[in-house]
Order: structure tokens, then sequence, then C-alpha cells
């Protein structure tokens, strides 16, 4: 039985240790419920939360009827953390999943439930210090103190403990699966019996933990360079505005004067956990046949195409920039923009493309998903 999903697309270039976006990997499926079938029941089987079902179909309840399409939303913005070595393991509260990155570049990823609001699972830097099967548990104060509870069925911490450094919480199986991505525990992260099995074998003492809350998380596509936001619900209300609180996240990565405002408020108003393209179209740029070399794929706004001023090279047009005004050169021909410091990517300039290469007589064919571009070094 498949009990974890690999993300192959982890290894790929984009998700070097200094990308500031997080990759994005897995892919969506279609489910269709057969009789008898709850959210529950398709979750458990997909190894995901009900509530994962629900953000990502806009569902409000766990009863639906036989023949219902259902996305399995396995595409995911992945929060690898920069700098650290693995293997380690990550927790998302809001997205209620912990992750496990192998040595291999692959990823694991479980579905949990989360300390109450009253008795929140805390957030930071930690270690796993032991793993027991079949363990024995404790009553704490707050469970009223009492006599020590075997191994078995009314034994709350299941099958299987995974201790961390922080004195009484740790990862382990549960005897209420439906709790699976609630904010119920008291503070400890539960999984399902055949998950918790599943991650007890891979997890190894003194492997890290670094449980964070994140609920927006922006990643970036290896294969498009497409830029992409996933919202989940804010668990224990930290992040006060969403759109404040996404923005200076956009900020730090520099994107914030052109990701599409649109995108974000629509992602934040559903918060569906599923990633959605907020900065980059799927338009193919080609240059006499070759695909065009392009670390941030065309932009759209109001029904222009944008490019980085410094995609004109690789069609042998001349730059010169005077702080105010960007002047395109081609032989003879030439034009100029003014550019807005606000509509940049990396300290390169957006500019429109039909234009410059219009006004610069450069042979080019526009179609919905394609632009060809065909020059010559004569032209």
């Amino acid at each position: 039985m498949l009990l974890f999903m690999l993300i192959a697309s982890a290894s790929a270039p984009v998700t070097a240790d200094d990308s500031k976006f997080y990759p994005i990997g897995g892919k969506n499926t279609k489910y269709c419920s057969g009789h008898g079938e709850s959210l529950l029941t398709i979750a458990e089987k997909n190894h995901m939360a009900a509530e994962h079902l629900m953000w990502s179909n806009g569902i409000k309840n766990i009863y639906i009827s036989p023949g219902t399409e259902i996305t399995i939303p396995g595409r995911r913005i992945v929060p690898r953390q920069p700098g650290q070595q693995t293997p380690y393991i990550v927790v998302n509260i809001p997205e209620y999943m912990v992750y496990l990155f192998g040595d291999s570049g692959t990823i694991n990823y479980y579905p949990v439930a989360a300390g109450a609001i009253k008795t929140p699972t805390p957030i930071g830097k930690t270690k796993i210090i032991e793993k027991v099967k079949d363990p024995t548990w404790t009553p704490p104060e707050w469970a009223g103190g009492g006599d020590p509870v075997p191994p078995g069925a009314e034994n709350p911490l299941g099958d299987r403990w995974i201790g961390l450094e922080w004195p009484g919480y740790g990862i382990h199986s549960t005897t209420n699966p439906s709790s699976i991505g609630l904010s119920a525990s008291h503070g400890c992260l539960r999984m399902r019996p055949a998950n918790a099995r599943a991650f007890f074998e891979l997890a190894k003492v003194g492997m890290p933990v670094n449980v964070i809350y994140e609920p927006v998380l922006i990643g970036q596509d290896p294969s498009t360079k497409i830029i992409y936001m996933s919202v989940f619900p804010d668990t224990y209300s930290k992040i006060g505005d969403y759109y404040s609180h996404t923005m200076s996240r956009l900020a730090y990565l520099g994107i914030e004067g052109i990701a599409d405002t649109d995108a974000i408020k629509s992602a934040i108003s559903s918060k569906r956990g599923v990633p959605v393209p907020i900065l980059g179209t799927e338009t193919r740029i080609t240059i006499n046949g070759a695909d065009a070399d392009m670390e941030l794929p065309p932009v759209s706004r109001k029904g222009k195409l944008y490019v980085t001023d410094v995609f004109f090279n690789q069609v042998g047009v001349n730059t010169d920039f005077d702080g105010e005004t960007m002047t395109f050169t081609k032989g003879s021909r030439k034009c100029a923009y003014r550019v807005f410091p606000d509509f940049s990517w990396n300290g390169e300039y957006l500019i429109p493309l039909r234009d410059v290469l219009e006004k610069l007589a450069i042979q080019t064919e526009f179609s919905d998903r394609e632009v060809k571009i065909t020059f010559t070094d004569e032209d």
C-alpha cells in the first residue's frame, strides 16, 4: 500500500537551497465518489485530510452524493528549508501536513491533526529524541493524571510514538483518525495509524524537525518558471490581515509590484490550499524556432504581454537606460519606453513585448499561446 506521496520534481534545479521560492511538485488527480463514500473515506484512501478535499473543492460537507467528481490536490508548494541538510522534517501547522525530506531528493508527506487553539502545537525548531513502538501513555495533569495506560485500543498514542525534544510533545498514531486535518490535540501531532507506521520507519532519532506557521506559501514551477501561491486558513489567528501579510512576503521576494493582485485576492478569499498562478503565463516564446531563454515567463497585464528588458538582447536589440527611459535599438530603428521601478524583476524592467518588436520591425507571429520571433543579425 502506498502510504505517502513522492514529489520527484523536488530535485529539479529550481529547488536549490539559494532559491527564495519554494519548489512545486506532484499533480492533481480526479476521483469519482462511489456509493457509501464520504470525503473522510476518500481522504484516507488518498492519504490526505478531509479538510484538504473540502478546501480544494469548495465543499463544506464531508457527505457527498455518489458520482461526485473530486479533485485530489496532489500538486503542492513544498516548504523546503534553505540550507537544511537532509534528511529533515518540516511541519506546516495551517496546512496540517508533515513533510519528510529524504537523502534522495524525494519528499514524503503525511496529513496530521495539530494542537487545538487553546493548546497549540509549538512553533520552532526541535528534533526527534526517541521512537517507541506500542508505547505506554502516562496521563499528564491536563488529562487528570492516573495510572499509566498500556498499549491497546484505549491508548491515545496508538501504536507508534516519535518523541520530540520539547518535553511532552511528539508525533504519534491516533485512535481518533477523524481528527486528522483539525486543530484537536493538546499540542502533539496525530497521524493515521498506517501513515504513522510508514513515517516511523523513515524518521530517525536526531533528525531535525522545523515546525512552521505559514498559511501563505509561494513557489515557482521548475519547468514553466510561473510563480504560484497557496493559501490555507489562519489556524491560530496569527497573521491578521491576509493581504498585508501576503504583500510583505511578496516584497521580500521582490515581486510585490508585478504579481497579479486580482489572483492574489481571489486565492486569499477562497483559501483552497491549492497552487494558483500569481505571476507569469504559459505563453511560449520562440526565437528562430528555439525556446527563448527566460528566467521569468511572460507577464500578462491589461491585454499586453510583458518581458524583462534583457530579453531583447536575444533578438539582436541593443538597450540603453538613462535612469528613467529604456531605449531599444536595432540597426537604424529605435524606440523608447519610460520604465517604473516597481514594475521590475531582479533589477530588470518589464517591457511590452509586442510594442518593441513591431516598432523595430522584427518579424513576429502572435497567437493565443505562442509568440514566434524570426530575425537575423542583418535585419
